[in-house]
């Protein structure tokens, strides 16, 4: 349900006038009327989708065709959706939480094809190898390319490109801001205030420097440095959990889709911020507490001989 109405908020865009572009193509921004939002909901809904597929080939082998269909008709959308946004920080994002969700999924994708880990591993210096060969050919070629999705890529080693630049300034005047007051922070709306009178580099044409935070330095400059290294220990903690081997449970696809939602969202908070905005932070606390491990029940611990 939660991935239906992503994609169906997706087509909000079109009731928009088009205040994002990039080289002549309009970014995609839903409902949310933010590109970056868009893309990093988008790829919620593909990893969501794709998680549910998975868990109905799981559950239900003999599931009807048209469920199939239905969710990958959806995924289709949210892909389109987190392409056409042109979001540098959600395409990454989608990128380790894809690669996240595939390696935690590879005992049930081993079990589907019991003869493709195997060859994998056998080849897997030569893949690799592979890989970075075409993928060093890749990078110099996309700088020459007309595609717009390439150009975008390519943009981030170009030093003309202000859009990084002024990311990469905006992160050097938060951390000289939580350097001046590294233990109560600047409280409430006042560090946009601050950032903007002392600390903004006007000769790269920043404009608002309040989407070019990214939310850790938010934290450390609205709260101190105590909250955000406290917030970064919560954070540790839960990536440990996620990182250990999955359970063997019925629901343990269902964890694994939503942790992988909150990687996702953890590096598009890097690039672009969402934290402190209402759709992406509640969806961000959601699938936090969805994604956790689970603790014993005493029905649990009582039919554990070990226990």
């Amino acid at each position: 349900i939660f991935s239906i109405g992503l994609a169906a908020a997706l087509f909000g865009h079109f009731t928009y006038d088009a205040y994002f572009s990039y080289r002549g193509n309009v970014r995609w921004t839903g409902v949310w009327q933010n590109p970056n939002t868009c893309g990093l909901l988008m790829s919620v809904a593909l990893v969501l989708t794709l998680g549910q597929i998975l868990r109905l080939r799981q559950t239900k082998p003999a599931a009807p065709i048209w469920k199939i269909l239905g969710l990958a008709i959806i995924g289709a959308i949210a892909a389109l959706g987190l392409f056409r946004s042109f979001s540098r920080g959600a395409w990454v994002g989608a990128a380790i939480g894809l690669a996240y969700f595939i390696y935690q999924s590879r005992g049930p994708l081993l079990r589907r094809f019991p003869g493709c880990f195997p060859w994998l591993r056998r080849h897997r210096f030569t893949l690799a190898f592979m890989l970075v060969a075409v993928a060093a050919l890749a990078w110099w070629g996309i700088h020459e390319a007309e595609w717009a999705a390439a150009r975008r890529v390519a943009s981030v080693s170009n030093p003309n490109d202000f859009s990084w630049r002024n990311r990469v300034q905006a992160w050097v005047g938060g951390l000289q801001m939580m350097t001046d007051k590294p233990w109560l922070g600047y409280g409430g709306w006042e560090p946009d205030r601050v950032y903007a009178q002392m600390y903004r580099h006007a000769f790269y044409g920043e404009h608002d420097p309040s989407i070019l935070f990214n939310d850790y330095l938010v934290l450390g400059i609205i709260f101190g440095l105590p909250v955000l290294i406290f917030f970064l220990a919560y954070l540790c903690n839960y990536l440990a959990d996620a990182l250990t081997e999955p359970d063997e449970s019925t629901e343990k696809t269902l964890r694994i889709t939503c942790q992988t939602v909150v990687i996702i969202m953890l590096v598009g908070f890097f690039f672009d911020g969402g934290l402190f905005k209402i759709a992406p932070s509640v969806a961000f606390w959601v699938f936090w507490e969805m994604g956790r491990k689970p603790f014993d029940t005493p029905a649990q611990s009582c039919s554990n001989p070990a226990s």
